[in-house]
């Protein structure tokens, strides 16, 4: 009877049943299989994209040993804020060398990354985008403002542009690089091909361009009738490049949001 209790229980779970397919870093995809386990979903783990340190540690180090000549930090995720610090304590420094640096994050989660290293953050955009960093340094004076950004090599260049545009001095460094990757990608489109995957999550244009870049033309016909969740418009729009449209898009970009939108998503269904 217990046992039964315990079935019912679990199969109550909004997304017991369902097929997820996640496509993030292995090192960064155990918080969003646990989420998903824990409303009940079966994850399937096939990342596209593994963090890398930089192809040139050169202009990191070089960036970090001259820190006092900066006025901010922008951080834009959570590992271009790990090999920041990595870097920093290789070259026998520690937090202190901040000292009098203003810090910007993009996203709760970097926010978190830089609070485990007892900083507090500056400024951070209400959306977790590039253009809307650049909306709330308008209200700020950067004008001849030095700028640092640690990130990754493949980002894009919105952002430094339209800081420039507001007369900052602006650094570019790569901190670290996503390289392409694919566990055993016959036995995810053979899962997709008998209709045993629900769900591909997208959490980075570098996850999309990479799960597309090992499908071919039938392949794709294959998944035009998977629903697809990604995390925000960017990855969405990346996606529409290569002819499809997400399902789901979360309000908020974070992974807990995309979470909760998946579960709104199959209860909706119900």
């Amino acid at each position: 009877v217990k046992l039964r209790e315990k079935l019912n229980w679990f199969e109550k779970k909004p997304l017991f049943g369902k097929k997820i397919i996640v496509t993030r870093a292995r090192e960064q995809a155990s918080e969003f299989a646990n989420l998903l386990e824990e409303f009940g979903a079966f994850v399937i783990q096939f990342p596209t994209i593994k963090i890398s340190p930089p192809s040139d540690p050169y202009p990191l180090k070089k960036a970090v040993k001259n820190l006092e000549q900066y006025d901010w930090i922008i951080f834009t995720s959570v590992n271009g804020v790990k090999f920041f610090f990595d870097t920093l304590f290789e070259m026998n420094k520690d937090v202190r060398e901040l000292k009098g640096i203003k810090l910007c994050a993009i996203g709760p989660g970097t926010k978190d990354a830089l609070a485990k290293r007892s900083l507090k953050v500056d400024l951070m955009p209400d959306e977790y985008r590039a253009e809307a960093i650049a909306e709330l340094f308008e209200k700020e004076d950067i004008s001849n403002k030095k700028i640092l950004i640690p990130r990754a090599k493949e980002a894009r260049k919105v952002l430094p542009e339209m800081l420039e545009k507001m007369s900052a001095y602006v650094d570019i460094v790569e901190a670290y690089q996503t390289l392409a990757v694919a566990d055993d990608p016959d036995k995810i489109l053979s899962l997709i091909k008998e209709n045993k995957i629900d769900m591909i999550t997208f959490t980075s244009s570098s996850t999309v361009k990479n799960f597309f870049s090992i499908l071919n033309k039938e392949d794709k016909e294959i998944i035009k009738d998977t629903s697809i969740a990604c995390i925000g418009p960017i990855t969405a729009n990346t996606l529409k490049g290569f002819g499809f449209s997400p399902a789901i898009i979360p309000e908020k970009y974070t992974i807990n949001s995309m979470v909760d939108a998946i579960v709104k998503f199959y209860q909706k269904k119900e």
